[in-house]
Formats: C-alpha cells, sequence, structure tokens
C-alpha cells in the first residue's frame, strides 16, 4: 500500500485495520463507524469515520459520481468505503456479464472506476461485487461460485495492473452457509464485509435475531479466513422501541467479536429494486435512536445524524 495522505483518526484507524490481518491486536483500535443515507449530507457528524457510497459501474457518469463522494469524504475527513456493483449493460456487450469483463468489454469502465480512486491518493475501501451469495439476488450472484470468483480475480488483476494501491479491498458475503465458497483467496482480500439485517418477519418465532447470533453463525462460516471485519451493512427494522433495545444490546455483544473493526448503519428503506419475499423493510431509525447508538461505541463523541 501507498503512503496513507487522508489526515486525522480515521487514516491512523484504518492503517490499524488492515495491519491486524497479519498481527493481530489483543486492544484493537476505536471502530471504524460508517452511516450509509440515500443523501448524504456534509453535517459533520464527529463519531463518524466512514463515507460508504454505492456505484453501479456502467454508468456513464461514473468518474463524476467518484469524485463527488470523494470530494465529499475528503471534506469531512472521512474514509471513503466503495459499494461497487457490477450489472452488465446492453449497451457495453451482448454478452454475458463474465463472458465479456474476460473479453476486456469492460475495461473501459474500470479504467473510468479506477482513475478517480488511484487519483484520489488516500485510503479508500473497494467492496466489489456484494453478496454474492444471495443467489439470484444480483447478476453476479451466480450458483457455480467459481464464476463469481473469476469475476472479482478480473477485477482485482487490473487494478494492480493500474497501480491503484490505494484500494482496500473488502470481500462482502451477506453471510450464507455456502459464503466461503466465493473466498477469491488471501492476497485478494483485505478485509471481511458482511452484511448483517434482522426482522421480526425473517423469525419463525416473530423476534428478530440478535447482532451475536447473527454474527456467530458468519464467524463460524468465515472465521478460518482470519482477516480483519467491517460490517458493511447493517440494519434492523421494526418500531422504535424495538430498534432502540436491538442496538443497545449490539454494543454489549460487540466485545464477543474483536475482528470487528468497522461497522455501517445502513439508515434507508430496503431498495425497491431489491424487493424482498417478507414485504417492504425500513432501516432507518429516527435521529435519537441514531444519536444514541453513535455515542455507545464513541462515548466520547457527540454525533449528530439526520435521518
Amino acid at each position: 500500500m501507498r503512503a496513507l495522505v487522508l489526515p486525522g483518526l480515521s487514516a491512523l484507524a484504518l492503517v490499524c485495520l488492515v495491519a491486524a490481518t497479519r498481527q493481530p491486536s489483543p486492544s484493537p483500535p476505536p471502530l471504524l463507524l460508517g452511516v450509509y443515507q440515500t443523501n448524504p449530507t456534509a453535517r459533520p457528524e464527529t463519531a463518524l469515520q466512514l463515507h460508504p457510497f454505492f456505484v453501479a459501474w456502467a454508468q456513464p457518469d461514473l468518474s463524476q459520481q467518484i469524485r463527488h463522494h470523494l470530494q465529499l469524504a475528503r471534506q469531512l475527513r472521512r474514509v471513503p468505503l466503495i459499494t461497487v456493483e457490477p450489472f452488465p449493460n446492453a449497451e457495453i456487450s451482448q454478452h454475458p456479464l463474465l463472458q465479456a469483463v474476460e473479453a476486456g468489454a469492460y475495461d473501459h469502465q474500470l479504467q473510468q472506476l479506477l482513475a478517480p480512486l488511484k487519483a484520489y491518493g488516500g485510503p479508500v475501501l473497494f467492496r466489489f461485487g456484494h453478496e454474492m451469495d444471495l443467489a439470484g439476488q444480483y447478476p453476479w450472484g451466480w450458483s457455480d461460485p467459481s464464476q463469481f470468483k473469476r469475476l472479482y480475480r478480473y477485477v482485482h488483476g487490473y487494478s494492480q495492473r493500474q497501480d491503484a494501491h490505494n484500494l482496500i479491498w473488502v470481500w462482502s458475503p451477506a453471510g450464507e452457509p455456502n459464503a466461503a465458497q466465493f473466498w477469491p483467496g488471501s492476497s485478494r482480500v483485505d478485509v471481511i464485509g458482511t452484511s448483517i439485517y434482522s426482522s421480526r418477519a425473517w423469525s419463525p418465532t416473530a423476534q428478530a435475531a440478535s447482532f451475536a447470533a447473527l454474527m456467530q453463525e458468519r464467524r463460524s462460516r468465515l472465521g478460518q479466513f482470519r482477516k480483519p471485519w467491517l460490517i458493511s451493512e447493517m440494519g434492523i427494522s421494526g418500531n422504535p422501541q424495538e430498534q432502540h433495545q436491538w442496538l443497545s444490546q449490539l454494543q454489549q455483544q460487540l466485545s464477543q467479536f474483536p475482528e470487528v473493526r468497522g461497522l455501517v448503519y445502513f439508515n434507508a428503506p430496503q431498495p425497491a429494486s431489491m424487493p424482498l419475499k417478507t414485504g417492504p423493510e425500513d432501516w432507518r431509525l429516527a435521529e435519537t435512536t441514531l444519536h444514541h447508538f453513535l455515542q455507545l461505541l464513541r462515548p466520547n463523541s457527540t454525533p449528530a445524524v439526520a435521518s
């Protein structure tokens, strides 16, 4: 990795996070915290160190979108966390996604993607093809894990050839029972990301599963890879009292999982483009609930995030 030029605690904590890949520390640094919002603001929430955003790589204004978010991240002194969604585009290629990528049809899109990230110079958490283990959820969620691994490895290799060495690679399955089959290799992963969502609608007991229960499942499936963890998406649905209680319990449960070095709350409704079989879910928190949660995780901060 190149020298990290982003000043402040965020860069220091991020260095510690990646260093943990090789030398786990008995005293982990403070959590890297982020909140995803559909329309991010420039309010200086002092508890937050991550600026999460999503881009679809086939968008014509891809570079412009990325530069906008990188500028906002630098303004807020946060580490960018970019989730790259490799949706196919018939205008680029009529061939299936993997075949087209390996034939070089998306190389121009990769250049548009990597150029602003490389020019940024500071550390960028790079989350490519997330939740690939949710069969059929996304076009890159193939039933044959080898196809995703080929896609991931192509993009990783291309970035290396472009000298985009400031990228910190986040391999980010949802955590399904078969998630380990999508592992692309230790040399291509710096951080394990995973999604943790809880809803009463998903439970046979009508009780939302706890963070500890969901994280323990993922640890049993993915802990073999021995990398630091980032909860790259997290949400709890329900009424405000239920959300408040679940998040308060999460704070108490985190000590069971020292490998978790970062957490991003998905403060938005379930996207309409990705409907759930159990019906619509809304993961948004009231401002007071989110404020309380961030204070629990960072008691010396005074966060204030608009809901």
